[in-house]
């Protein structure tokens, strides 16, 4: 009888031990946390936790941040604030903070250095070419917290078709730096 007890006990204990680093295993597991797009910093990004060969040009409402040198759709290039955005979207302007955003990411894009892709490449295709754009805050609550806030970002494009396409390295030269 002692001997039947100890082997249950036995059997018993591996089994918790199991679940226990089981548990552990996954609870260790960092799955990124969703961000709104306009706390995002200078960086690569994912528009969903799980892989996606493309994305469309929809409004973006949350981002995921991931290394550049991982699967991404989004390279921000600049997020910041310019005090004029926030006058003329106080005042219902819009189209002047919208032009005035484009403006200051037109001139900072034109500063980037981009890397080479190559047939070899995850997701290449031949008429790719690299597309920019720029969030600003929706009228509204986000407007009032985000009346200066812009966002620049840029992301490989395929002539001709509203999506970004996924990349597993940088476009940007120096991306490379931003691992999370």
């Amino acid at each position: 009888m002692k001997r039947r007890t100890t082997f249950h006990f036995t059997l018993l204990l591996t089994i918790l031990m199991g679940l226990s680093s089981f548990v552990n295993a996954s609870a260790s597991e960092r799955r990124p946390s969703a961000i709104f797009y306009l706390d995002a910093r200078q960086g690569c990004y994912s528009l969903s936790y799980s892989s996606s060969l493309r994305v469309p040009f929809d409004e973006v409402k949350k981002l995921y941040r991931v290394s550049c040198l991982g699967l991404h759709q989004y390279e921000i290039f600049f997020a910041g604030a310019i005090s004029e955005i926030g006058k003329y979207s106080s005042q219902g302007s819009n189209v002047n903070a919208g032009k005035l955003a484009l403006d200051y990411c037109v001139k900072e894009f034109r500063k980037l250095k981009f890397n080479t892709r190559t047939k070899s490449d995850y997701n290449w295709s031949i008429e790719e070419e690299i597309s920019m754009g720029n969030w600003l805050a929706d009228t509204g609550p986000e407007l009032v917290r985000y009346s200066n806030k812009f966002v620049c970002y840029l992301g490989q494009g395929v002539k001709n078709r509203p999506f970004f396409k996924e990349v597993a390295k940088p476009l940007i030269k120096g991306f490379e730096k931003y691992e999370n």
